[in-house]
Parts: C-alpha cells; structure tokens; sequence
C-alpha cells in the first residue's frame, strides 16, 4: 500500500511536470504586414527576465522556494529564454505561475514521500516516469518529444534531470 502510494506521488509530480514543459510553447508570432528591417536581438539571462519576482517565490509546508532555485530549474529544464522574453508579460506570468506551482507541489510531495518513511530510489523515480510517458496517447507522446527536440534534449535527458 504505502509503495503505492509513493508510485502515485510521484508520477503526479512528474506528469504535473510534463504538462508544465509542454504548455510552455509560446504561440507563433503573427506574420507582420509588410516586411521590416530585421532587430538587433536583445541579449536577456533569466536574471534580467524574472528581475521582478521577489527572492522568494513560494513555499510549501516550511520549504522555500526562492528565485534561484526557479532559474536553476528553468535552466535545467532548458527553456528557451530568447522566446520567453519576446512573449507578453501576461503569457509569461501565466507561464512562470505554472512552473512555481508545479515545482512547489514536487517539493510536497517529495515531503509527503519522506515523512511517511519511503525510500524511492531516482531510479525507480525514473522508471515510473518513462511508463507514464508510454502509456500517454501517441499525439502527446510526438508533441513532447518534438518540444524537447526544439530544446536540444532527448527523453532520457530530460527524465534523468
């Protein structure tokens, strides 16, 4: 029973995960009217992008989730910041909403997980992930691998951060 439950903490965390990673596409730009002279690209690092975040970003049940850690987090998930800076504030508020929330409920669950004595192992966190993976629809599955592709990873890769 209680392994379980652990299995089913964890992949809720890692699927929270998941839709976090694919729901960060931003939407195509619309094409513009007529043709413009191409902009110099503005050089943006997630420190510049979330100078507006306080320190701390959230907690959970004592744990503190600070900025550091989301841009540790954004980095590891390889987002692309050059898109993040050219979506509008309101997406990416939406977007960085998501992202703490998600990090925050792993971080709980994580908690949850420990207090009640389990000992999962980052393998078999990576095996209950890569099953769930093959058990989402093909569509799903194509459009994940594909996102991840854009970002230069593989699935091992972003299973094994």
């Amino acid at each position: 029973m209680k392994c379980n439950l652990a299995k089913t903490l964890i992949v809720a965390a890692a699927t929270s995960l998941a839709a976090v990673m694919s729901a960060q596409q931003p939407a195509a730009p619309a094409a513009p009217a007529a043709p413009a002279a191409p902009a110099a690209p503005a050089v943006v690092s997630l420190d510049q992008l979330l100078s507006g975040l306080p320190e701390v970003v959230g907690e959970v049940r004592g744990v503190k989730l600070t900025k550091k850690d989301l841009i540790d987090t954004m980095k590891k998930l390889n987002m692309p910041v050059d898109q993040l800076a050219g979506i509008d504030k309101s997406a990416l508020d939406g977007l960085l909403y998501e992202l703490i929330t998600n990090v925050l409920m792993e971080k709980s669950v994580m908690l949850q997980v420990e207090k009640a004595g389990f000992k999962v192992t980052r393998d078999d966190a990576l095996k209950m992930m890569k099953a769930e993976f093959d058990k989402m629809p093909k569509a799903q599955q194509d459009q994940f691998t594909g996102m991840l592709k854009q970002r230069g990873m593989t699935l091992d890769q972003y299973i094994g951060q």
